[in-house]
């Protein structure tokens, strides 16, 4: 799981990356992760988010195409014009495991 913030000037922000094993663990992480960001946009621009948390469809959609290897990406923007992009993929080796070659 990624989140990124992107500036209407278009300056990119990196605030973080989740490495998850399985499909529904980054997906857990993507829901966990809204939460917080909906607290810190507030009113009425947390509203969008709190819907996706509460969207089980929208949930069980997302899951089916992670498993089956579709990127997942869910943007939201602030009152500034800044988007924030929440993207969940599937999941592979974690950077801190070495690849066999």
């Amino acid at each position: 799981m990624e989140l990124l913030a992107r500036t209407p000037e278009g300056t990119h922000f990196d605030l973080g990356t989740h490495w998850a094993r399985s499909a529904q663990r980054a997906l857990d992480q993507l829901r966990w992760r809204t939460g917080h960001v909906a607290v810190q946009l507030g009113a009425p621009y947390a509203t969008a988010l709190r819907e996706w948390q509460a969207d089980t469809a929208e949930y069980q959609r997302a899951l089916n195409g992670l498993t089956a290897g579709i990127p997942y990406t869910l943007e939201t923007d602030d009152a500034d014009g800044c988007r924030y992009t929440f993207t969940a993929c599937r999941p592979g080796p974690s950077p801190r495991t070495p690849l066999r070659t």
